[in-house]
């Protein structure tokens, strides 16, 4: 076995490093130090047992495959390139293929077929038997049987001819209720996660929210005649007025947030910058320590008090029949073309029964009362009594905008 050193995420040093700039001053390196620093890294990097080959089994995909082994689903191609003369098309894997996951030794490498069992004669045990058809090949002589070439032991059985595993780019073959989806598709979907909860935003529904003010970031300024506003960054603190008739407490949460344009009866759309806990109270409303930034955050934005978020664990949604439809109200950032991770916002809510992790495909109708097509997955992150916010998960056309009707396709346990 091989070791191979996975990098699982680039997030987390990214992270690291701000909290180290965050924390103190960075000091020089002296380059003589650079090896011995080097091998104190490698040892503290994950070191995996990575196979030779992998039996490909019912529901594999050169996704998966590469996010197992490698720690990152992009890396597929790596996967294919290896298994060119096994894989002909990278849309497909079929159970019982042996995948190579590291490159071939070519000094071994014979043309031909190893035999092996006990039909081979101890002549030609271990050796190759070149079939017909192959370079070097010689027919043998008149009364000889041509020695039976058998498949390496422990091999599992071929597929039949229908069976197969799809990968990320298979096509859609699948209907049910309505809906035409990817066959196995159950790791696409995950519980949600809570920062995408607090991120997401939502639709006021023309309700009088107890909305605060961000006063601005607490410290000591200088130049002040020439600042017009100020910013808050991560773990910095900040003042809020609090509403009237309305006081905050020590270890209040606030969402911080911006509120933008109108969505026609539905109210106005709630655009979250950051969650803030309160840390004294003052006699405007309260000091407060930003603990979650999702983006810039400035004085005169708005401050709500937070829900709660109350975690599903490790549940996932499940496939429905016929789901509920409704459509898509309006996108919360103005773009021309819809992304992946973009928030849409539907016209069904918690009286609907919607709940969070819930999916609903984004379909298009077709011509002569053919099954419609689907266009995107929205996965249910927030949640009012009219509307809901859902992030766009995956996206097979660019017609996903205000008015396309969406139906429930899997629905949380």
């Amino acid at each position: 076995m091989r070791k191979t050193t996975i990098f699982r995420s680039s997030g987390g040093i990214i992270l690291g490093a701000a909290l180290m700039l965050w924390g103190g001053t960075l000091q020089g390196q002296d380059t003589l130090q650079i090896a011995v620093e080097e091998d104190t890294t490698l040892q503290a990097q994950a070191q995996v047992e990575l196979p030779d080959v992998h039996i490909v089994v019912e529901g594999n995909t050169l996704w998966d495959l590469s996010d197992y082994y490698f720690g990152d689903p992009l890396l597929w191609p790596e996967i294919y390139r290896l298994n060119t003369l096994v894989v002909e098309d990278p849309h497909w894997i079929f159970p019982g293929e042996e995948l190579r996951l590291g490159p071939l030794d070519r000094s071994a490498m014979v043309v031909g077929v190893p035999v092996v069992g006990d039909s081979a004669g101890p002549e030609t045990a271990g050796q190759v038997v070149l079939q017909p058809g192959q370079p070097g090949y010689e027919p043998p002589p008149e009364g000889v049987p041509i020695p039976e070439a058998l498949p390496p032991p422990g091999a599992p059985p071929p597929p039949p001819p229908t069976e197969s595993a799809p990968t990320v780019f298979a096509k859609e073959i699948e209907r049910r209720g309505g809906i035409t989806s990817l066959r196995s598709p159950g790791f696409w979907f995950r519980p949600i996660r809570r920062g995408e909860f607090y991120a997401a935003g939502f639709l006021t529904e023309n309700q009088d929210l107890p909305w605060g003010k961000v006063l601005g970031a607490v410290g000591k300024q200088t130049l002040r005649n020439l600042q017009a506003s100020s910013s808050a960054l991560l773990y910095s603190e900040i003042e809020v007025e609090a509403p009237s008739g309305g006081t905050y407490q020590a270890g209040d949460s606030l969402l911080i947030a911006v509120v933008t344009r109108d969505v026609s009866g539905y109210g106005r759309i709630v655009h979250p910058s950051g969650v803030a806990v309160v840390t004294e109270p003052t006699d405007k409303g309260a000091l407060a320590q930003v603990i979650l930034q999702f983006g810039h955050i400035a004085d005169g934005q708005r401050a709500l008090p937070l829900e709660p978020f109350l975690d599903p664990g490790a549940v996932v949604p499940v496939p429905v029949e016929n789901g509920m439809d409704g459509r898509i109200l309006a996108k919360r950032d103005l773009g021309p073309l819809p992304q992946q991770q973009d928030i849409m916002f539907i016209d069904r809510g918690r009286n609907d029964g919607v709940a969070l992790g819930d999916v609903f495909a984004v379909i298009r109708s077709r011509a002569g009362g053919a099954a419609p097509d689907t266009v995107g997955y929205l996965q249910i992150v927030h949640r009012r009594d009219r509307t809901s916010s859902g992030i766009l998960m995956f996206i097979h056309d660019i017609d996903i905008a205000p008015e396309s009707p969406v139906q429930l396709f899997r629905k949380m346990p």
